[in-house]
């Protein structure tokens, strides 16, 4: 287990400066997301992840967690931080301490003093929002900071930080995305045994049929290789989007680098890190 204090050693052990990523929750740009974080990694860039409850649940459904223990990455250049422990019973905690990943939860803090110390952190480089969800992008467009992740973008905005965030609904009025694994089809029981799921995302309901509980799914694929006409994955959606949503990534233009897609963040970081 490498579940760890809130921070202190591992940005001590570091021997150069840090990026810290902030992930919410929304799966729009989820993979390509995911690669950039590899690709941090793979160039020696340390990187500290913070998750919003959401963001770590849906992340999770996405392979996240599970991708990051079947990847060949650096584990001492990455720290995962979660805004709650209680998202670590969701097979979280199982996956990470399978992977030798060290981890923390930030501390119970209503005035979010953590996370105005972690902005102003001279080990801090920059920080990236990605993927920023609507409702997080509308707070920080309005002045609200209710939360760790508002927290530490506005008070990293204040340290003179360099910033850049990547708004899931900034492309008016409608953007391609992809679902996580979805059960689309009721199936007695006597067709898939839930032992399937090594992850207990599969149980038997009343009515002998299989039942797909989608908080504990971490996206292993599993199910969907074996029964395909019963589960998928990456299926495409199209996703409207409102105009006051992608007006409010337009309003953080100013003060924020917007990428218009997660390819752009390896670029931004990088020009922070070529004299390291």
């Amino acid at each position: 287990m490498k579940e760890t204090a809130f921070l202190p050693s591992f940005l001590s052990r570091q021997s150069k400066s840090t990026v810290i990523w902030c992930y919410t929750g929304a799966g729009y740009g989820y993979k390509e997301n995911y690669n950039q974080i590899i690709n941090l990694n793979r160039n020696a860039i340390p990187i500290i992840i913070i998750f919003s409850n959401a963001g770590a649940l849906v992340a999770n459904r996405y392979g996240f967690f599970w991708n990051l223990g079947q990847t060949t990455i650096e584990k001492d250049l990455i720290h995962i931080i979660f805004e709650n422990e209680k998202v670590l019973r969701f097979n979280i905690k199982k996956l990470l301490d399978h992977a030798g990943l060290s981890y923390s939860t930030a501390p119970n803090d209503p005035a979010f003093s953590y996370a105005i110390s972690l902005a102003n952190n001279d080990a801090v480089r920059c920080i990236i929002g990605s993927p920023l969800t609507a409702n997080t992008t509308a707070k920080l467009a309005n002045g609200i900071t209710d939360t760790f992740i508002t927290n530490l973008i506005v008070h990293g905005f204040k340290a003179g930080k360099k910033i850049g965030i990547f708004p899931t609904d900034a492309s008016f009025p409608e953007v391609t995305s992809i679902l996580p694994v979805r059960y689309h089809r009721k199936t007695i029981s006597r067709k898939i045994d839930p032992k399937l799921c090594q992850f207990n995302a599969i149980e038997i309901n009343n009515f002998d049929q299989i039942e797909y509980l989608a908080h504990y799914c971490v996206g292993c694929l599993k199910c969907v290789h074996e029964f395909p006409e019963v589960f998928s994955s990456l299926e495409e959606i199209t996703v409207k989007i409102r105009q006051i949503d992608a007006q409010n990534a337009s309003k953080l233009a100013s003060e924020l680098t917007i990428f218009k897609k997660p390819e752009q963040i390896y670029p931004f970081v990088k020009q922070f890190f070529s004299k390291c």
